[in-house]
């Protein structure tokens, strides 16, 4: 839990979580790959994928998920449309729709549900999230979301903690 989940923009601290929610898409082509010298790489490549900053306001103990804001997003789109070069066994690297220079506004989420992981057991692992996430990104709106249990889950331990 943070003092601040606006660390200090907005008009009045709220203290609640900050949760990253990570939704990514790896090449399933090759999962390594041999350099012209032999040696042999991971090259698990990010087509696409969505990182959503979501804070959570925490009143009297409990989170309110009805009054999440989403704080910040970034987008890796991948065409999907592009053919893989001939020779090559993996897609290249999708491109980052949400440069610094790129204007986004009318961020949205909703979090239908939410559930961490044991974390004073040591799971990093388990629990889950549903949530729906939006934002206008140069003029196009740019939509992300997931349904899935947490299979990496990591906690920060400073309210200094950057979500990017």
């Amino acid at each position: 839990m943070v003092a601040d989940i606006f660390d200090g923009k907005g008009k009045v601290a709220v203290p609640g979580y900050k949760v990253m929610l990570m939704a990514r898409t790896n090449s399933v082509a090759v999962e390594a790959r041999k350099l012209d010298n032999g040696k042999v790489i991971d090259n698990r490549m990010i087509h696409r994928g969505s990182k959503s900053l979501v804070g959570i306001p925490v009143v009297n103990g409990q989170a309110k998920l009805d009054q999440a804001q989403l704080l910040d997003f970034d987008i890796i789109y991948d065409d999907l449309t592009k053919v893989v070069a001939e020779g090559e066994v993996v897609k290249p690297r999708g491109t980052k729709l949400t440069k610094a220079e790129t204007p986004i506004t009318n961020k949205k989420v909703v979090v239908h549900s939410l559930t961490l992981p044991n974390i004073a057991s040591g799971e990093s692992a388990g629990g889950g999230v549903n949530f729906e996430a939006s934002a206008t990104v140069d003029g196009k709106v740019v939509k992300t979301g997931a349904n899935s249990a947490f299979n990496i889950f990591y906690t920060a331990t400073s309210d200094n903690a950057r979500g990017f």
